[in-house]
Order: structure tokens, then C-alpha cells, then sequence
């Protein structure tokens, strides 16, 4: 569950540990209770590193670090621009925003701010 409020999905969690998506699913509404302990700790070892690009994580951290580039004096434009984005606009969204764009904000901003 820690994991899916992080955006890691169960097919994520699937071919992290190797473990079968249908195993993680009966698991995760309980229809299975009992597993191999080798099983549950290939299930534990995963992080949430194993976000994959199309999930959708928490824009906060995000958000934090663009209003930060922006008092920098940074332009929306150019932060789209070095971004990679299509248009001048940052169109990301205030709640959720996909994991790739989050790690590519999280990329830039560590680039200028040297954290």
C-alpha cells in the first residue's frame, strides 16, 4: 500500500520482485494471506524506485522546486524549454503529475540549484 500511495503500481512491484502481477493483486485485497517468505521479502525489498514513467506521483516536491527555479529568474518558457516540453507552457498539474516529468524537473533543478 506505501508503495501505491508513491505511484509504484503492482506490475511495477511485479517486475521489480519477480513475483507473478496476479500474485501482488490477490495479495494487496487479501484473498491470499499466506506467501513464502522468500516471496514476501522479494515483495519487501522493492523502493519506489520502481515508480515507472506513467505513473502518477504527488506534484508537491515538484511544484517546490519550479517556484524555486522561478525566484532564481527563471521564465515558465525556459523552464518548459530546458524541460523538453513542445509548447512554452509548463502544463503539469498542481495534484499528480507523471513520474518522468517529475524526475525531469527533480534532474533540472539539481543541475542549477547543486543540491
Amino acid at each position: 500500500m506505501r508503495l501505491s500511495k508513491q505511484g509504484v503500481g503492482r506490475r511495477a512491484v511485479a517486475d521489480a520482485s519477480d513475483v507473478s502481477a496476479s500474485i501482488i493483486a490477490q495479495i494487496r485485497c487479501g484473498r491470499r494471506t499466506q506467501i513464502r517468505k522468500r516471496t514476501l521479502n522479494r515483495i519487501l525489498e522493492v523502493t519506489n524506485l520502481a515508480v515507472s514513467d506513467a505513473a502518477l506521483v504527488p506534484a508537491g516536491k515538484t511544484w517546490r522546486q519550479i517556484h524555486t527555479l522561478l525566484e532564481e529568474g527563471f521564465s515558465r518558457a525556459e523552464l518548459a524549454r530546458r524541460l523538453g516540453f513542445a509548447s512554452p507552457a509548463l502544463q503539469l498539474g498542481k495534484n499528480r503529475i507523471l513520474a518522468r516529468n517529475a524526475a525531469r524537473v527533480d534532474r533540472l533543478y539539481r543541475l542549477f540549484m547543486k543540491e
